[in-house]
């Protein structure tokens, strides 16, 4: 945890400033509401947004001037050292213009909650003689999400975090690890989508950018990809399922499965310093003391398949996760051929899940994989379809959008006016009090009628 530093004065005014630069072992601590905030950054811009969280002394009364040793953030976020220092800059400077939209923000004296749109930096300054440090200060609608807070809070070591590579792993990461010590968060896809930053809306909630409209090209590009890289790298790993809309093929719903990385447990234990605070919430698993008989046969098959220290430590893991039965099921997976690495393949049977063959004739194994192919064939064709049929709605809905606006924009106010009324009022749901959202999506189609010829223009 870095410390406050001792205020120095300049120019007779009395500055804090925090200059104790984070390392592999700091962690990040943000309260949870920031944590689930509405905001889309790059990957470098949302590194360096946390490496100066990091810098904050969460005890302090008020914020300081973070001093970004350029050449330390370059080496534990991992990135290209050339034209560092003014490429820094300009992301911090890129920070400070987009927008953070916190939701559900009780201000004081009043109890409705409001939704504040703010900033992560309010100022940026640099030295025109380049001293290798950037100079950041938080904005102050930040500090009860940074400051002071005693509960509602989550913590991440912030070397997990920078050596992720994609945007969308780095935040999923992060929403992810809000949730961890429950082992399960659930996501409406479109809201998933916000959160990732690839899609964003206005004031009024309405999109005014979908980098990925399909799902199919959101869960490709964006969401798989994410969580490869998060159970490659960091100290959780992450499985999904998919919710559909009943009667439909349409995904609605994301659940995600989060436990600790049993797979890279020897590399986190590592990185954990002497001495360190234990993180604030457990990552879904239970903290079991084995009984004598587990211990046993872990020692029995721990030599049978010369593991090393580590992974039978990681051994222990498994069986207090998925208990012995478990384990016992891979090993004799693992026994029922002759291999030339047994160690090897038993961690990677217990990881990937391995199940045992089925016992079969070989006239029967011939049917059964044909059909298996026949089904893959037919599986393929289907998703490709699917794919196919994703993409050509997506650019229907784009060039369709386009032409709406052209024709609405091509009218005066006055008879744009008409034409909202007409379309709100022939349709039995745009009566009363409706969302923005709501409205536009019974005037779409009106105007859609009138450019295809299916309706007279009002």
């Amino acid at each position: 945890m870095p410390k406050e530093q001792t205020p120095q004065i300049q120019d007779v005014e009395l500055e804090l400033f925090w200059v104790e630069q984070p390392d592999r072992h700091t962690y990040v601590r943000q309260q949870n509401q920031l944590v689930e905030a509405r905001y889309s950054l790059t990957a470098r811009e949302l590194k360096l947004v946390l490496y100066v969280c990091a810098m904050v002394d969460s005890k302090a009364e008020e914020f300081g001037k973070c001093r970004v040793r350029i050449m330390d953030f370059a080496a534990l976020a991992d990135v290209d050292t050339r034209h560092l220092y003014t490429e820094i800059r300009d992301t911090a400077r890129s920070v400070r213009t987009k927008e953070l939209v916190l939701e559900n923000v009780l201000e004081p004296g009043e109890d409705k909650p409001r939704r504040v749109y703010t900033s992560w930096f309010s100022n940026v300054s640099d030295d025109p003689n380049g001293d290798g440090y950037i100079g950041i200060t938080l904005h102050p609608d930040l500090k009860p999400y940074l400051l002071k807070f005693q509960r509602d809070y989550t913590k991440f070591q912030l070397r997990y975090a920078v050596r992720l590579d994609s945007r969308y792993s780095l935040r999923l990461y992060t929403l992810l690890q809000r949730w961890a010590y429950l082992g399960k968060k659930r996501f409406a896809v479109d809201e998933l989508r916000v959160l990732l930053g690839a899609r964003e809306l206005n004031r009024q909630g309405d999109i005014v950018k979908d980098n990925l409209p399909a799902y199919g090209n959101f869960k490709q590009r964006a969401l798989v990809p994410a969580v490869e890289e998060i159970n490659e790298k960091t100290d959780i790993t992450v499985l999904f399922s998919e919710e559909k809309q009943n009667g439909t093929k349409t995904v609605v719903g994301l659940n995600f499965r989060i436990r600790r990385n049993i797979q890279n447990a020897g590399t986190l234990k590592e990185l954990q310093p002497e001495g360190a605070d234990p993180p604030q919430m457990e990552l879904g698993i239970e903290k079991v003391v084995l009984s004598p008989e587990d211990r046993a046969q872990i020692d029995r098959i721990s030599a049978e398949f010369v593991l090393s220290a580590k992974q039978a430590e990681a051994l222990g893991d498994y069986v207090a996760r998925d208990g012995i039965v478990y384990v016992l099921e891979k090993a004799e997976i693992v026994r029922s051929k002759p291999r030339e690495n047994a160690a090897g393949a038993f961690v990677v049977a217990l990881r990937d899940d391995w199940k045992k063959p089925a016992s079969i004739s070989g006239e029967e194994n011939r049917q059964k994989a044909e059909k298996a192919k026949e089904r893959q064939e037919a599986d393929r064709r289907k998703k490709a379809e699917e794919e196919a049929d994703e993409v050509r709605k997506s650019a229907d809905w784009e060039k369709n959008q386009t032409r709406i606006r052209e024709y609405l924009e091509s009218l005066s106010p006055q008879k744009r006016l008409e034409v909202e009324i007409a379309a709100l009022t022939a349709s039995p749901i745009g009566r009363g009090q409706i969302s923005q959202r709501l409205r536009q999506s019974i005037i779409d189609p009106y105007v859609l009628d009138i450019l295809d010829g299916r309706s007279a223009p009002e």
